[in-house]
């Protein structure tokens, strides 16, 4: 199926969480969307084994916005990583983790949009 992003807000995104029934893979460049962090805290409590990789220094955020980040996604219960080394930097250069994807058992979401409250529709819409 295609959804188009921001459009569809975090609906699809909350969908792949929603019918897991035994992993969630996470892997984004920043999460603070309020939806899918709630969404993934559930699927923890149905003992679900939730997993994030995100990005350690995502452009122009302070290190305090990344500590916040840090908790509310351990507050989740979620099993935190951060992106190895190897796919965040290329020489002296710093490049970033810039997946953006939901996985469960048997499929995924695959997005341009990243998992934050900036990214998503403010109108209700999704």
């Amino acid at each position: 199926m295609l959804y188009i992003e921001p459009q569809a807000g975090p609906a699809p995104l909350l969908l792949i969480v929603d019918q897991a029934k035994h992993q969630v893979d996470v892997g984004v460049y920043y999460l603070s969307d309020r939806k899918l962090l709630d969404a993934l805290k559930a699927a923890e409590l149905r003992a679900v084994q939730v997993r994030v990789i995100i990005d350690s220094k995502p452009y122009h955020m302070r290190p305090w916005q990344v500590h916040k980040e840090e908790r509310e996604i351990r507050a989740t219960g979620a099993e935190l990583h951060w992106a190895p080394y190897r796919f965040a930097s290329h020489g002296d250069q710093y490049a970033f983790y810039h997946a953006k994807y939901p996985c469960n058992d048997t499929e995924c979401e695959i997005g341009t949009a990243n998992f934050s409250w900036s990214a998503m529709p403010k109108d209700g819409s999704a």
